[in-house]
């Protein structure tokens, strides 16, 4: 079972609601002498909650993916997937990463409310995954369902539980 800490030096210098609704919430600090962004989402959801993001610099067809939440018996998970971004399907299968790069540090359902703490490196040296750049703004993505894993794949958001977003994680106001 993951650590369980409410005390995570998370996500206290940087936020964004990422919908209109305020349905989805990332909060993100950069640690730049860990090298790694510690991040905390937060949704109105009791299913899976999941981030998405792609690197335009990068030469991969693959968008990093995290998908993590909370089972009704509160055991939590958390997976490391990618999505090829050459698909143009809007369920495109989203393989589990070989390497497992998001480790879980909080996970917690209350509320009709889910809430997960996580870390990433800049650079995970895993094919299947973008580094995160300094100078660079990304395709944020994020998603989330009311159901929780099936079978441990993550159901169809459908068109209502998604949305996209601009963001440079590490300097947010050279976000174009």
């Amino acid at each position: 079972m993951p650590m369980q800490n409410r005390d995570f030096p998370c996500c206290s210098s940087l936020a964004t609601i990422l919908d209109p609704n305020a349905t989805f919430i990332l909060r993100w600090t950069p640690d730049f002498e860990e090298k790694k962004v510690d991040f905390e989402f937060e949704a109105q959801a009791i299913g899976w909650i999941g981030i998405i993001f792609v690197s335009p610099s990068s030469a991969s067809s693959f968008a990093d993916t995290v998908i993590a939440g909370v089972f009704d018996d509160g055991s939590t998970y958390i997976q490391d997937r990618y999505t090829d971004v050459s698909i143009p399907e809007p369920d495109t299968p989203q393989p589990l990463d070989i390497q497992q790069d998001w480790p879980l540090v909080y996970a917690e359902e209350a509320n009709g409310k889910t809430i997960v703490r996580t870390s990433r490196a800049f650079d995970t040296n895993d094919p299947q995954d973008n580094p995160i750049i300094q100078d660079e703004t990304i395709l944020f993505s994020w998603a989330y369902d009311d159901e929780d894993l099936v079978d441990g794949e993550p159901l169809y958001h459908g068109e209502d539980g998604r949305g996209t977003v601009l963001l440079n994680l590490l300097y947010p106001e050279k976000t174009l």
